[in-house]
């Protein structure tokens, strides 16, 4: 059984989602499924892979092919043994019919057909086809922006973090992070977490070390992974508490919507606030760097209560250059 479904698989387990709706469906083992990664000439057109909606949009379609796969292997069989489909089910890769005590494995005999009362032979390969697109989003609109509903859905979360900050050199130290999401339903687990655990740590780099430097002639001197930094293992803390929690969606394969991205947002805003409650000054800029916190740290010395620098503090300097023209 393959399953043609565009998405590119990252490491996000689309793949592995997939396999397990097409099992769930089809009633096959799941080892006997295989997506095979997309290429233009084999796959049908999906729009992206982005927006945390693979297993949500894509597994979608993929339901809704192995579903309609299962059709009509029920209606091949139903002719075959002249026998209702809906007295014929599908177990681990066996279709059965207990009314006539019959059961046969799904292998080769379907490429090969079946040889029908009638005389003809009836088989070939068996394809289900499926698509989705949302029912009811509506367009922005071009003047204001707004929509009664831009999105589907939302996946809501939250993030807990424990930081611990050296006064002497601005140093910040992640102790620990907990971090929960309610993502519908969890298709596979293990993936799940891998998501939650892996946009943390993400989250984590952004907020701590990757920034974008330039000197006065606009050259960015952070080129490459020499000068921009990203978190390690050895830069997030052993103790990382991944949770979710699980509120069907109404419209979703089984009750699950995205969390690939969603892990990456708040961990950033939550040191920015760890830091302000361990220092009583606002940090207005990222990353939250050893420099910019140790000017922190200086400036509420002197009784100042936030810090803005750049890129904030430039635009903020534009745009009074502006007043001032005007």
């Amino acid at each position: 059984m393959e399953v043609l479904a565009a998405t590119m698989d990252m490491g996000q387990g689309a793949y592995t989602a997939y396999s397990q709706m097409v099992s769930e469906e089809l009633g096959i083992p799941i080892e006997k499924i295989r997506c095979p990664y997309p290429d233009t000439q084999s796959h049908p057109y999906d729009w992206q892979t982005v927006a945390s909606r693979s297993c949500w949009s894509m597994g979608m379609a993929v339901k809704r092919a192995a579903s309609d796969a299962r059709q009509k292997l029920l209606a091949l069989y139903a002719e075959y043994w002249q026998v209702e489909p809906e007295s014929i089910t599908i177990e681990h890769g066996i279709v059965k019919c207990r009314k006539k005590g019959k059961a046969e494995p799904i292998d080769e005999h379907i490429q090969s057909g079946f040889p029908m009362p009638d005389g003809n032979y009836k088989g070939g390969p068996v394809i289900g086809t499926g698509s989705f697109v949302p029912p009811d989003v509506i367009y922005p609109d071009a003047e204001t922006g707004q929509s009664p509903k831009s999105v589907v859905h939302f996946t809501v979360g939250a993030v807990g973090i424990d930081v611990e900050v050296d006064p002497a050199t601005g140093a910040v130290e992640v102790n620990k992070v907990s971090a929960g999401y309610d993502v519908g339903k969890a298709i596979s687990p293990v993936n799940v977490k891998g998501q939650i655990e892996g946009g943390t740590v993400q989250g984590i780099s952004a907020g701590l070390m990757e920034g974008m430097y330039y000197d006065e002639h606009g050259k960015l001197l952070t080129p490459d992974f020499t000068d921009y930094k990203i978190a390690t293992a050895l830069d997030v803390p052993p103790d990382l508490d991944a949770f979710w929690e699980e509120t069907p969606e109404e419209l979703s394969p089984y009750g699950n919507r995205g969390v690939g991205e969603h892990s990456m947002i708040s961990p950033a805003p939550a040191m920015d606030n760890a830091l302000f409650d361990a220092l009583g000054i606002r940090i207005h800029s990222y990353p939250l760097g050893r420099e910019r916190v140790y000017k922190a740290i200086q400036a509420k010395k002197k009784g100042e209560t936030d810090l803005w620098e750049y890129p904030y503090a430039l635009e903020q300097s534009y745009k009074n250059a502006i007043k001032e023209w005007k």
